[in-house]
Parts: structure tokens; sequence; C-alpha cells
């Protein structure tokens, strides 16, 4: 069975500012993106939906509740080169509060059209373009 993950594109508005949310990987943390910056994901559990899957990393590693932009459908949807099928989401949070937690060891707010500009090499090379494309466009 292929292993399935969701990953958020988290937006907050204050005022004239489209902030995104990323997140720094612990060192300790397995994986590609251990010590590097991207944005956050959570692997879905048995029997849990996208949705909850969403709901459940963010909360669990930003501390915030986040609710779905538009539609409930994937944004974007595409396999990473280990074989993982992510499907992406645009969501955003209510409130700017943020604490790191689980295997995030910083999380902050950063201007949507300089979210690239943040996350490390690995962590662009595995978005979808579209959500390069969405991060990226005025």
């Amino acid at each position: 069975m292929t292993k399935q993950a969701v990953a958020g594109i988290v937006r907050y508005f204050e005022d004239d500012l489209d902030l995104v949310l990323i997140g720094l990987k612990d060192n300790e943390s397995n994986g590609t993106l251990s010590g590097k910056w991207h944005l956050p994901g959570e692997t879905l559990e048995q029997g849990e939906s996208d949705k909850q899957a969403l709901k459940r990393g963010m909360k669990k590693e930003a501390g915030i509740d986040i609710m779905l932009i538009g539609s409930e459908e994937p944004f974007a949807t595409h396999t990473t080169p280990d074989g993982v099928r992510v499907n992406w989401y645009c969501c955003y949070s209510k409130s700017p509060e943020i604490v790191s937690d689980s295997d995030v060891s910083r999380v902050m707010w950063v201007p949507r059209k300089e979210a690239l500009d943040y996350c490390s090499f690995e962590a662009v090379a595995l978005m979808h373009l579209k959500v390069r494309d969405y991060l990226f466009r005025v």
C-alpha cells in the first residue's frame, strides 16, 4: 500500500499581510527534511481522512486550528521520489499565535511571496509545481 501524506499551504491574513506558515524539522527526525525549513504536513494514520490528518498535524506541529480554503478536494497531488503520495491543501489560521512542537523545532509566519526563499532546496524540490506557483504569484 502506498504511504499517504497531506501538506498545507497555511495562510494568515493581517491588514495588508498575506503570511504562510513554515516549520523547521528537528535535526533528529528522519528523512530528507531533517534540519530543513518546509511547509508543514502529516502522514495519514489508519482510517484517517486527509482533512483529519491535516488538522491533527497543524495542531501538533504549530499549535493552530485550521480551516480549508475553498474546496475540500486537494489543491494538488503528486508522488514523491520515495513513493509517498502527497495531497496539498490551501488552508488558513484564524490566529497568528503559533507554538512549535512534535518533530518541528521552530515555526514562523513569512510573507507568502518569500516562502520559497525560506524553504530549503530539498523542501521546494518536493513541492508540486502548482504549490510553487501558488506561493510565488501576486
